[in-house]
């Protein structure tokens, strides 16, 4: 809070400052690599980001750095890299959804439709109550397939989270 109070303030030198002597305090926080993440990607130092993230992810980062890592390649247009990062995640943490849904979007950007479904379905593999993938699956297919192959995987998924409202609302 305090390296936020000063980097709210203008003064970002001292919130970098405080962020490393918390990292040598507390040298495996997720929280103070995060923030300090945050601090430089916001602060248009996407190289000093990427830096903090490839430390925290050798130090033995959770999903979250994973995500963010890829995030920071997304952003800078390093495609290769962000199939890296997701594929390298999704080994280490194939149940956070998350990381299917960037990997399904990823997919679809490059006009990967195949690919994008196959990912959206892996992705309920390991995560069949996660409404964000099933809604993005019945997308994908709405746009290659039409409306019936939608609404059958829209069936699907209610019959998985039965009183789910945006399942339903979908459907609609």
């Amino acid at each position: 809070m305090r390296a936020k109070e000063k980097w709210l303030a203008g003064d970002v030198r001292a919130a970098r400052a405080i962020l490393q002597e918390a990292d040598v305090a507390i040298p495996n926080s997720e929280e103070i690599w995060l923030a300090a993440f945050k601090l430089e990607f916001e602060n248009h130092e996407p190289e000093r980001a990427r830096m903090l993230l490839t430390k925290a992810i050798d130090r033995g980062g959770t999903e979250r750095v994973w995500m963010k890592s890829a995030i920071v390649e997304r952003e800078l247009g390093n495609t290769a890299e962000e199939r890296r990062l997701l594929d390298e995640g999704l080994k280490q943490f194939p149940s956070f959804f998350k990381l299917w849904l960037m990997l399904g979007q990823l997919e679809e950007r490059l006009g990967r439709m195949e690919q994008a479904m196959e990912a959206y379905e892996s992705g309920l593999k390991h995560c069949p109550n996660c409404i964000p993938l099933w809604l993005s699956l019945a997308n994908l297919e709405e746009k290659m397939n039409g409306s019936s192959k939608a609404r059958a995987v829209l069936t699907m998924g209610r019959k998985k989270n039965p009183r789910n409202p945006e399942l339903w609302l979908a459907s609609v």
